[in-house]
């Protein structure tokens, strides 16, 4: 398998980035969650993407977006986010 094809991987500052946006999330900081994950969502992280999807999805800090929600759920599903793949099919069956 070629590795010039694969996303990078996260550096241990991205790392630490995500989970700072992890747990402003969890306490209910959602402005600052999306500080830290949007630079990492656009930059190809996966579970950065899977987490702003959630924002769009619920409408976390920024107005609700389901096909907002999507498209950063389809991002970090194909890069392999198992909860991201799960989010896409089920809103597929919507």
């Amino acid at each position: 398998m070629s590795m010039s094809s694969a996303q990078p991987l996260p550096t241990p500052s991205a790392d630490g980035d995500l989970a700072k946006a992890i747990e402003a999330f969890r306490a209910g900081s959602y402005t600052e969650s999306l500080s830290q994950l949007r630079p990492l969502a656009e930059a190809g992280v996966a579970e950065a993407q899977a987490w702003l999807g959630a924002h769009y999805a619920n409408g976390f800090g920024v107005e609700s977006s389901l096909p907002e929600a999507f498209d950063w759920y389809r991002r970090a599903a194909e890069q392999g986010n198992i909860a991201a793949a799960t989010n896409v099919g089920a809103m597929l069956a919507m």
